[in-house]
C-alpha cells in the first residue's frame, strides 16, 4: 500500500469512530433528559400530596392554556400531577413542532396519550415526533414551580417574626 492509501483508509477508521462516539453522546443526553423528567415528575407528585385538586388543575391549565377540564380528564385516567404535567409539556411541544399534523393542541395531546399507552418512554416519544426534550423539561420546571406557589398560597406562608431592635450601648458612639 502506498502512503496515500495508508492515509485515507486511517482518515476513514477516525471518521467512524468519531461518527459513534457522537452517536453514543446523543444517545446520553437523551437518557440524562428522561432521568430529569422522571425527577422532575417524582417531585411534583411529591409537592403536590395535599391541597386542593381543583386550584392544582388551574394553574396547569393556566401554564399549557387549556380548560381545566383538559387537566381533570387526565387526572380521571388515574394519573399523578407529574405524568399530567409533563404529558401537557410534550402535546404542547409537539402542537408546536408538527402543527400540521397536529393542528390543536388537543390533537398532540391524543397522541402523546395514545403513545404512553403504547408503553413508551418520554425519550422515545420525543425523538419518534421529531422534538428534543429540552424545552420540555423546561415547561415542567415552570409547571412545578408554578404549582409549588399554589400550595403555599392555599397553606399561606408563614410569616418571619420581626427582629427586636437593638439596645443602643451607652457610652460609645
Amino acid at each position: 500500500m502506498n502512503g496515500n492509501m495508508k492515509r485515507s483508509i486511517l482518515l476513514s477508521a477516525l471518521g467512524v469512530l468519531l461518527a459513534l462516539s457522537f452517536a453514543g453522546t446523543v444517545q446520553a443526553d437523551s437518557n440524562g433528559d428522561e432521568a430529569r423528567l422522571q425527577t422532575a415528575h417524582k417531585e411534583i407528585d411529591n409537592a403536590t400530596s395535599s391541597g386542593s385538586q381543583q386550584a392544582r388543575a388551574e394553574a396547569l391549565a393556566k401554564q399549557f392554556q387549556v380548560p381545566p377540564s383538559t387537566v381533570e380528564e387526565l387526572r380521571d385516567k388515574r394519573k399523578g400531577w407529574g405524568e399530567v404535567t409533563i404529558e401537557l409539556a410534550m402535546a404542547q411541544q409537539l402542537n408546536k413542532t408538527d402543527p400540521k399534523s397536529y393542528p390543536t393542541f388537543a390533537d398532540a395531546l391524543k397522541r402523546i396519550d395514545t403513545l404512553r399507552a403504547e408503553h413508551k418512554g418520554w425519550g422515545e416519544i420525543a425523538k419518534e415526533q421529531g422534538f428534543k426534550l429540552g424545552p420540555v423539561i423546561s415547561d415542567v420546571k415552570q409547571a412545578r414551580q408554578d404549582l409549588g406557589e399554589t400550595e403555599r398560597g392555599e397553606h399561606g406562608t408563614l410569616e418571619r417574626p420581626e427582629r427586636p431592635e437593638r439596645p443602643e450601648r451607652h457610652g460609645r458612639p
